[in-house]
């Protein structure tokens, strides 16, 4: 289901729920005495790390002293493959080189004892390094680590979450907020060994000599998650909204949904009785026919069909124009008998204009529909945004059809009317947002109003008639041609699903103005495969799709290869998917990419994971060398980023804007400068646009924007890709 997005007046905030629930967590307040902190937490060195039930924390003191001091919590049973642990962590003081492990363990043991171990090394003012370890079947040290410099500050709330992405990578995101929503820093690991059995999480000092040095402070506010790698804390539960199955937040790009829901949303106007007899059909919405004889129009709505229909012959028509004097005279768009196709149908005082056919509306689910027409250029048909190629039994694609075609008298939202049969051809099922335009609305229009979705707010520039049928059949474009309702239409107006189900949420991705490309490897519907994947197309609605005609040079989709999601794999020698040039030509800087990749660490001399179409070109790759780096290039100096290449699926964003020009790794900023001003015109994935410098990078989704995103649109985005592909 496309998502549909609500704005803040149809979203009335009331409460918060919980989403993630922990298998463990611990504030420290429950603990009334020393014993039974202790006992929660055994330690061997009250003196240096115990439950403080007066200030209900965890306070630790780690000396390099030559003498252990560990605390540990049982677990019981850990997940070998995924979890999450979060805390507060706040250092009141150090002296030097004093550090502090924290992580799940496969024993109790102290410092130095034999186990399998993945934690945290917590750094001080000496020495700066967040480190993330990994041990098995050997002692824990300060070696075998990766790692972000971060001097912690004294007296600060740091809050830690350590993540076990999957048996081999491990991953430490540092937040400044309690609700683990500003990123300091991240970093991830590869593990270099089997790590398992572990089922205690264990707080202990580095005493691996007597230097002396000392590090106070406390841990607080632990939450551990068994069995998943991404924590939804809390979710604002909507009330006062007219979609009980799906909503989003339009700000955040948040969207909900509600497993008790029924299945088929209920706040739309719903068409109960429709059927193909004649002169029996009472349900409909009549509308006044002012300004609708149109030559180069467009019509859009939205349509709920719960079945398909009984027949061939069933039609259910969703907006016409028709003659009630006149036998076989009527323009109508509407759904098609039990093929469920999308039916267009014109005549005039019996004389056919156009019957067609198109794209698919399958029952069960909400289908937008928008045709439009040009007298120069003929009609068409789009389905769910995406444009048709319509089956013709009269008329084609050229055919100039619109209202001002025939001699019309009756204009109805869910009927057709007849001369001799009366109303017939009701509509079943739901209707929404019916727009009418005196303008042929583009491919770019069409995908505004898809992406917006049935709540959405469309482009009001030659809108005729708005009808949101969600509560009235009132025109609500500013023209004041409201509609009458006849027969058994209804309403219903449920905020919130009744019964049992949690509230929860993922993300969409938010409609900002100048997408130029948008590659979902997870979309079956945009990708074509012959021998391997000769077209992957754009959803933007630019048109950008990229091919490989060659079979031998095609890149393969692997399945759920990423969060149970496709992406597509290059082979490193001859793979590539490739666009010459952008629709609409080369794009002037600053232009915006962001893909969400698993780089090749073996590339020879360099491994392009995107170059341009040809010689005007922003790029970048990696060397593949130790260590291997990163290099962009907008037509200018390299700028190549000091951290290492990510070894596991990761989401960068580049920025090619001139003297600020910029490159993220995971939200992180990890190189600026001036990489040059040359414009860019297509895409290459996969190797060089010149047939060289391949690299079996593996894509999940690559967006590009003509411009430098605004905060709220880069939140959304970058929110929208880690909560869709779990990174």
């Amino acid at each position: 289901m496309v998502i549909k997005y609500l704005d803040s007046k149809r979203i009335s905030m009331l409460s918060t729920e919980g989403i993630s629930t922990p298998t463990f967590e611990d504030d420290f307040s429950t603990y009334a005495d020393t014993t039974a902190g202790d006992l929660a937490y055994p330690t061997n060195d009250t003196s240096r790390m115990r439950v403080n039930p007066t200030t209900d924390v965890f306070d630790f003191t780690s000396t390099r002293n030559g003498s252990p001091a560990t605390s540990y919590h049982d677990l019981t049973s850990v997940s070998d493959t995924a979890w999450v642990l979060r805390f507060r962590y706040n250092m009141t003081s150090n002296t030097s080189d004093a550090r502090l492990f924290v992580g799940l363990s496969s024993t109790t043991g102290n410092y130095g004892a034999t186990e399998d171990w993945l934690g945290i090394i917590i750094p001080n003012t000496a020495h700066t390094l967040w480190s993330i370890t990994d041990y098995n079947n050997a002692p824990v040290t300060i070696g075998s680590y990766s790692s972000f410099a971060l001097t912690p500050v004294a007296s600060t709330d740091y809050f830690v979450e350590l993540i076990r992405l999957s048996s081999t990578s491990f991953k430490l995101n540092l937040y400044s907020d309690s609700a683990y929503s500003v990123l300091i820093n991240s970093v991830t690991h590869t593990m270099l060994a089997t790590v398992d059995g572990l089922s205690y999480l264990k707080i202990m000092n580095m005493n691996n000599d007597s230097a002396g040095y000392t590090m106070t402070g406390i841990i607080d506010d632990i939450k551990f998650y068994n069995g998943i790698t991404s924590v939804v804390s809390t979710v604002q539960r909507p009330t006062n909204v007219q979609d009980n199955s799906i909503l989003v937040e339009k700000d955040t790009a948040k969207r909900y949904w509600f497993a008790g829901a029924p299945t088929a949303p209920t706040t739309t106007s719903n068409f109960p009785s429709g059927n193909n007899t004649s002169g029996s059909v009472n349900t409909r919405v009549d509308i006044p026919l002012t300004d609708i004889s149109v030559s180069n129009g467009s019509v859009s709505f939205w349509v709920y069909r719960p079945s398909s229909g009984a027949s061939a012959d069933n039609q259910y028509v969703a907006f016409s124009v028709s003659n009630d004097t006149q036998a076989s005279t009527e323009f109508f768009v509407g759904v098609y008998g039990n093929s469920n196709t999308v039916k267009l149908m014109s005549r005039n005082n019996g004389s056919w204009l156009v019957s067609a056919t198109a794209g698919t509306v399958p029952t069960g689910a909400w289908s937008h529909i928008v045709y439009t027409n040009n007298t120069s250029t003929g009609n068409k048909i789009y389905v769910n945004g995406a444009v048709t190629s319509p089956s013709y039994a009269q008329g084609s694609a050229s055919s100039d059809v619109f209202t001002d075609n025939i001699s019309f008298n009756t204009s109805t939202i869910g009927a057709s009317k007849d001369s001799s049969n009366g109303y017939e051809w009701g509509m079943i099922g739901n209707l929404q947002q019916l727009l009418i335009y005196d303008k042929t609305l583009s491919q770019a229009d069409v995908t505004a109003l898809y992406n917006g979705g049935k709540y959405g707010t469309p482009s009001t520039t030659n809108l005729l008639r708005k009808y949101e049928l969600t509560s009235d059949a009132n025109d609500t474009s500013g023209n004041g041609h409201n509609g009458t309702v006849a027969g058994s239409l209804t309403y219903t107006s449920l905020a919130i699903p009744q019964g049992t189900g949690t509230w929860t949420y993922e993300y969409a991705l938010p409609t900002i103005s100048g997408l130029k490309l948008h590659l979902d490897a997870d979309d079956a519907s945009t990708i074509t495969t012959a021998t391997g994947v000769s077209q992957w197309s754009d959803k933007s609605g630019q048109g950008n799709h990229l091919t490989q005609a060659t079979g031998s040079k095609q890149p393969l989709v692997q399945s759920a290869a990423l969060n149970g999601k496709n992406t597509i794999l290059m082979d490193g020698t001859a793979d590539k998917l490739q666009r010459t040039t952008y629709t609409g030509g080369a794009i002037s800087q600053a232009v915006t990419f962001y893909l969400v990749v698993k780089v090749s660490q073996t590339v020879g001399d360099s491994g392009y994971i995107f170059d341009a179409g040809g010689a005007t070109r922003n790029y970048c790759y990696n060397n593949g060398t130790a260590p291997d780096l990163y290099y962009m290039n907008g037509g200018g100096s390299d700028i190549i980023p000091s951290t290492n290449v990510s070894t596991t699926w990761t989401m960068i964003s580049l920025v090619f804007d001139g003297a600020s020009s910029s490159f993220e790794q995971d939200q992180v900023v990890i190189a600026t400068g001036n990489s040059g001003t040359s414009a860019t015109n297509g895409i290459t994935l996969g190797g060089r646009h010149t047939d060289s410098s391949y690299a079996a990078h593996d894509y999940a989704e690559v967006l590009v924007y003509d411009s430098v995103l605004s905060a709220v649109d880069k939140s959304g985005v970058e929110m929208y890709l880690k909560k869709k592909w779990g990174i």
